[in-house]
């Protein structure tokens, strides 16, 4: 039996076909998900080992696996460039956003230590206030003594001055 296949790796719905080239029956089939699992799963070299060295395998056969092969390593060559490329971008975007979350930080522990003083110098008006305030009220405490201490004083004046009036 004569075999030849039919492949299509270079699309975006990559298939493989293994027919009898005598009958045209096809002997199975692998559709895009299957090709995608194969490549995803490294299992190409094991097919196309089996496909190069089976003793039915034809020259045409064998010359189509070797050049579809060939499409997938440029494939999977253009592939590797896009994912180099992307990481690069990515590692790029990396630094980028470490110098902006840096340059944020740095912001932020300005804006905390301004606000810090700020509370500071608050508390420091307040104190004072504080010590104002209670200046404030010894003083009054004293006048108001004093006018206590007066007007008792006037009252016993007064007081003494009626009773030696009665007397």
């Amino acid at each position: 039996m004569r075999l030849s296949i039919d492949a299509w790796l270079e699309r975006k719905d990559p298939r493989i076909r293994l027919i009898n080239a005598e009958t045209g029956e096809v002997i199975f089939r692998w559709g895009p998900q299957q090709v995608r699992q194969l490549i995803d799963a490294g299992d190409i070299p094991g097919n196309y080992w089996a496909i190069m060295t089976h003793p039915y395998s034809s020259d045409d056969l064998i010359f189509r696996m070797f050049g579809d092969v060939h499409m997938l390593s440029h494939l999977q060559g253009a592939s590797n460039r896009a994912d180099l490329k992307r990481l690069k971008n990515l590692e790029s975007d990396v630094v980028e956003l470490q110098e902006k979350l840096k340059k944020q930080r740095k912001k932020h522990n300005e804006q905390i230590q301004k606000h810090n003083e700020q509370v500071q110098h608050r508390d420091e008006i307040i104190h004072r206030q504080e010590q104002e305030l209670l200046a404030l009220m010894v003083r009054c405490t004293k006048k108001q003594q004093q006018a206590v201490i007066g007007t008792s004083a006037r009252r016993d004046e007064e007081y003494e001055s009626l009773i030696r009036q009665t007397n």
